[in-house]
């Protein structure tokens, strides 16, 4: 009886131990880290899977389009200051990347529901959408503090902003991305943190680098209208005007990725907030995904509407489109020994950064 009831008691412990072991395996796996995988929605391909692949491959057009034109228009247009345009290629050609590449992957893994070639499709998507995406609102910071750099460098801004750095500043940015990219693959985690931190960061910047730009511009119109010693002319405050119309130009540029990107960090915040792996918040995944998308077609009409260069020059690409104003393309060339000191110096400091 004894033996009995040793062996009993052994059995007992360890059905407890069983319990306990499994109790403990079901609460680790509940707390998981996210995995690649998790990032795909799983299941058969809905409605809205469909519209949203639908929608992503009638913008993807839209974004080759436009963004290519824009392009064309750049190298065309010589008003431009080139390390300007060396930015401004730099965003359009990472919009250009979304519409060619992108875009028709993203359509291609939803569509692919629970097949197996979604997997190569799926990897495909997700290095190109984040180095093209970090890409882009890196680009924008630079071309932020660029504005800012020509608003309090004023006549030096040609000597310190060069087409070489402009080059190697482009270059470091791409070359930046890879990493960042592949990291998704690496561990989800870090690339998450690491995207809900930076990408508050690069936005902090460039809204600080617009603010500052605001106060130069006052204070220079201050200065123009009350010096005693400055003579009143009538193009400064024209060229002061060109200035403020291009930096409103690029404000608008950083309000629309602001708006485009703002939904998926949300929708990444929360994810990584509650471990999420519900249907609903990878299907606002989905959707966020193609909002910031649309920004890459949203770009190229706020290139043609704000910068009359390049709008006169994609009306030369596009014999049929309604052409604007007659604008000359050629940068200005004053002669200094026909101006008053004080035009010459504002003049100079609306050259050296160009119309946009």
């Amino acid at each position: 009886m004894e033996d009995l009831d040793q062996k009993n008691r052994k059995h007992g412990k360890f059905k407890d131990l069983v319990a306990f072991a499994m109790n403990n395996t079901s609460n680790s796996a509940s707390h998981q880290p996210l995995h690649v995988c998790d990032f795909y929605v799983k299941g058969k391909t809905d409605v809205v899977d469909i519209f949203t692949a639908c929608i992503n491959l009638a913008l993807s057009v839209s974004a080759i389009l436009g963004n290519t034109l824009v392009l064309i228009a750049i190298r065309r247009t010589t008003a431009l200051w080139l390390p300007t345009k060396i930015l401004l290629c730099s965003l359009a050609f990472a919009d250009l990347g979304v519409g060619l590449i992108a875009q028709p992957f993203f359509a291609l893994k939803i569509l692919l529901e629970g097949r197996l070639p979604r997997c190569v499709v799926g990897v495909v998507f997700d290095f190109v959408s984040g180095h093209l995406s970090i890409a882009s609102f890196m680009t924008m910071m630079a071309i932020s503090i660029d504005k800012c750099m020509a608003a309090q460098l004023k006549m030096r801004y040609r000597i310190v902003v060069t087409e070489k750095r402009s080059i190697v500043v482009v270059s470091s940015i791409w070359m930046f991305a890879i990493p960042w990219a592949v990291s998704f693959f690496v561990r989800v985690q870090v690339y998450c943190i690491f995207v809900l931190t930076v990408i508050p960061v690069c936005f902090s910047i460039s809204f600080i680098a617009f603010t500052k730009i605001r106060f130069v511009l006052r204070r220079q119109r201050t200065r123009l209208q009350y010096s005693a010693n400055a003579k009143p002319t009538v193009e400064s405050p024209v060229n002061i005007a060109r200035y403020r119309n291009s930096v409103r130009s690029m404000l608008y540029l950083y309000c629309a990725q602001v708006i485009a990107y703002l939904p998926a960090w949300l929708v990444m915040l929360i994810r990584v907030a509650t471990v999420g792996r519900a249907a609903a918040i990878q299907k606002a995944t989905q959707l966020t995904l193609t909002f910031i998308f649309l920004n890459s077609s949203v770009n190229p009409a706020v290139y043609l509407w704000r910068i009359k260069e390049l709008r006169a020059a994609a009306s030369e690409v596009i014999p049929c489109s309604l052409k604007p104003a007659r604008v000359d393309n050629r940068a200005p060339t004053p002669s200094a020994s026909e101006e008053p000191m004080e035009h010459s110096r504002t003049k100079t400091f609306i050259e050296c950064i160009g119309p946009a």
